[in-house]
């Protein structure tokens, strides 16, 4: 079994998984620092399209590992349309524009992203209330009281969520909104 390692947003998170990962592995290959150019997939007769390997750079050296079983995408709601389409995975017309030849013809890749919208509710509280200003300020003595509740009993607050609205949008209504706003009226120029 060998396992890919790619560029991850929250490095914290992902040490601990691919700890726990490497602890239940009997023979595993991590590569850290790669970035995957490409999905390897390949087309027989009367056959579906399969993934049998992944094209990554590491060090400014393009390598390729080949799969044996199968190839997990999961590169995020951006990278992972991106690698479908850079493999020949998506809408014809935007893999001809970019010179990709199609191999799954699919319109839906990349397309539909909705963003995930949040509101924060604020509110005043009276002297004496607590709250979790502190932990905001990053207040020394408030953050090590945390962690200590934390850590002897997975109470305080870190034990807890915050409180917030949120909604998902999709951006191509809000995108038309905004260059309709801001674009579509005619300048004025003025002189001071």
């Amino acid at each position: 079994m060998q396992i890919l390692a790619l560029w991850i947003p929250r490095p914290r998170c992902a040490a601990t998984l691919l700890r726990r990962i490497t602890l239940q592995l009997t023979r595993g290959q991590i590569f850290v620092g790669a970035e995957v150019e490409k999905i390897g997939l390949v087309s027989q007769p009367d056959q579906d399209v399969l993934a049998d390997h992944v094209n990554f750079v590491i060090d400014g050296t393009i390598k390729s590992i080949n799969a044996r079983k199968e190839v997990i995408l999961a590169a995020g709601v951006f990278q992972s349309p991106k690698l479908l389409e850079l493999s020949g995975i998506g809408n014809p017309e935007i893999l001809e524009s970019i010179s990709v030849p199609t191999l799954i013809s699919n319109r839906n890749v990349g397309e539909n992203l909705q963003d995930h919208l949040m509101a924060g509710i604020s509110y005043e509280v009276q002297p004496g209330v607590m709250n979790g200003d502190p932990l905001m300020r990053q207040e020394p003595e408030q953050v090590e009281a945390a962690m200590k509740m934390y850590s002897n009993n997975l109470g305080g607050p870190l034990a807890v969520g915050g409180i917030g609205s949120h909604a998902i949008m999709p951006l191509l209504d809000l995108d038309r909104a905004i260059t309709e706003q801001y674009w579509s009226a005619p300048l004025e120029i003025t002189e001071q």
